[in-house]
């Protein structure tokens, strides 16, 4: 059971670094380049690969994820021979709102210790 576990936590380790690769050396797009991957869950199949990122840029977030959907088949393309799998797992992009959560939340802890000290 914990064999099978395993696999998953590794190939997504590579993934993440093959594909902060391709972003960072074999994009000719500056939006691309602008990304940054937080992490990377494969399902226990091996069929299905969510990748989790965030932006470094000042563009708007809805672009940059039109340029990285129209990118998805180039990145694929370009990971996909250094997996050594007999198939290609289906890439999902998902922003990572992690960051944010927990700003929002650090933020109304804040106000409420500032109201509780005001009373």
């Amino acid at each position: 059971m914990a064999m099978k576990g395993l696999r998953p936590l590794r190939l997504a380790s590579f993934i993440q670094q093959e594909i902060a690769t391709v972003l960072l050396t074999q994009s000719r797009n500056p939006l691309l380049q602008d990304i940054v991957i937080t992490h990377v869950k494969v399902s226990d199949d091996l069929h299905e690969v969510k990748v989790y990122y965030r932006v470094m840029g000042d563009e708007s977030l809805d672009l940059y994820k039109t340029t990285l959907g129209k990118a998805t088949s180039f990145i694929t393309r370009s990971i996909g021979p250094n997996l050594k799998m007999p198939f290609i797992p289906r890439f999902s992009f998902i922003y990572d709102t992690t960051v944010t959560d927990e700003e929002r939340m650090e933020s109304l802890l804040t106000n409420l210790k500032r109201d509780e000290s005001d009373v």
